[in-house]
């Protein structure tokens, strides 16, 4: 499940609250940002860049254009790295996005959570699988370490890395 939701107004305690602004709140300590319903975790790698979110401030850009750009800008592999995760976690447990704007429908969050819901419907579905579990998905895991000098019979500080 994904939310969305502007600063100040964190939904329920069951939700991850996800900043996802390019800058945090002025004015308010960082041990305040939860208890003041900003967010639990911030991440700005998801936040529009600093121009693109300029011109559309000022009124240069249409919001069909902020959104079109919004969305190559997301595409970047720093991005969908964290949108994947997200994806992930919101099969898990619900989140919430959110920006200092009050109208999400003109938000850059709410095209977030359409990425991030996408991502999500990716996945191969598992209806057998208990709510609790955690996530398995075979894109993430790891190829077995074959390195030989972590084996058991490795003697730190040998030369030789098969000591019998």
């Amino acid at each position: 499940m994904i939310q969305t939701y502007s600063y100040g107004s964190a939904l329920g305690k069951d939700f991850l609250h996800i900043g996802v602004s390019r800058h945090l709140p002025r004015g308010v300590p960082k041990t305040e940002y939860q208890q003041r319903g900003y967010f639990d975790l911030w991440l700005p790698v998801l936040a529009p860049d600093a121009k693109l979110i300029q011109e559309y401030l000022k009124g240069n850009l249409p919001h069909s254009t902020f959104a079109k750009r919004y969305q190559m800008q997301i595409r970047k592999s720093e991005a969908q790295g964290v949108i994947a995760v997200l994806a992930h976690l919101a099969e898990f447990r619900p989140i919430a996005l959110g920006c200092f704007c009050k109208d999400a429908k003109r938000c850059h969050r709410t095209i977030l959570a359409q990425a991030i819901a996408a991502r999500a419907s990716e996945f191969p579905t598992n209806t057998d699988k208990p709510k609790d579990a955690a996530p398995s998905h075979p894109s993430f895991a790891s190829p077995p370490c074959m390195l030989h000098e972590f084996s058991d019979k490795w003697v730190f500080g040998s030369d030789d890395p098969d000591p019998e």
